[in-house]
């Protein structure tokens, strides 16, 4: 699917913890990567995030934040450094403000 979408010329947006949700999803820019197919991520895992981002109104501000309201059970530091490898922390930072991936 990657591929056909390079092909047609849809951008493929990353892992977000503030716009990403289980599966892949259609936005208006582009088609947003899934958390659930960070290699390394579970369901629980991924549940337990979207379930404290929208306890914290929509938006996570800062991994320390996440980790006050985050199941630490299911997301634990392998977790954590999954979804930093993969990007999906990367616009928490003000300085980082890539929106798409040349994959």
């Amino acid at each position: 699917y990657l591929a056909e979408c390079r092909e047609l010329g849809v951008p493929i947006l990353p892992p977000d913890i503030n716009r990403s949700e289980w599966q892949f999803v259609v936005q208006p820019d582009g088609v947003r990567f899934g958390l659930g197919a960070v290699k390394g991520v579970g369901e629980g895992a991924v549940q337990s995030l979207l379930a404290a981002r929208a306890a914290m109104g929509g938006r996570i501000t800062s991994l320390f934040a996440l980790a006050e309201q985050i199941d630490l059970r299911l997301a634990n530091k392998k977790v954590f450094e999954c979804l930093i490898k993969a990007g999906a922390c990367d616009l928490l930072s003000p300085e980082q403000g890539r929106d798409y991936l040349a994959w």
